[in-house]
């Protein structure tokens, strides 16, 4: 997620030049490695069980937070980005924005941690679902007008929070969006 311009515009017509008037989120990003060594040793909190996924920027873990006895997903950004300030400052950038926002349809950051290498991890809410990709292949045909307009109702919601926070997502996709068993989102 990045800050829009002040001043967006589409193609459709519908939004012109300035009628959206949206304040960006204006924070610094410490890439140091003094500020990644200042963070709280999350090695001592989340207790690692299972890699969930990889992907280009980092890996997703099932985790126990051996604190308060609960599970979470730890999402690390790949030791190979550590050296790259771009990477660490994006991955830190990632953390505060999504600590800026609280919404049902928004996974809650828990915290930014650091380890014994200076890796970076960021804790989250284990979402017990799966993704709206997974429910559409499950369903093997298009989802219903009915089913369409439920799901994208609620993320345009969890979207609108964000975009009055400064914050726009730029990658809402199927694969990015988790549906619960109750059919929430």
């Amino acid at each position: 997620p990045v800050s829009p311009s002040p001043h967006t515009a589409t193609s459709n017509g519908i939004i012109q030049d300035g009628d959206l008037n949206i304040e960006p989120i204006v924070f610094s990003v410490d890439s140091s490695l003094e500020f990644r060594q200042s963070l709280e040793k999350s090695g001592k909190r989340y207790q690692i069980q299972k890699l969930l996924a990889t992907g280009g920027f980092g890996r997703i873990f099932l985790a126990e937070d051996r604190i308060l006895g609960r599970k979470a997903v730890v999402k690390s950004l790949r030791e190979e980005l550590l050296d790259r300030p771009d990477a660490v400052e994006k991955f830190i950038a990632e953390a505060k924005l999504n600590a800026q926002l609280d919404h049902p349809a928004i996974v809650p950051l828990y915290s930014l941690d650091s380890d014994s290498r200076n890796g970076l991890h960021l804790a989250m809410q284990l979402i017990n679902g799966i993704t709206l990709k997974e429910y559409m292949e499950y369903r093997a045909q298009p989802l219903t007008y009915k089913e369409t307009l439920h799901f994208i109702t609620q993320v345009l919601a969890a979207l609108q929070h964000a975009h009055e926070k400064g914050i726009v997502h730029r990658d809402i996709k199927p694969q990015n969006i988790m549906l619960l068993a109750d059919s929430t989102i």
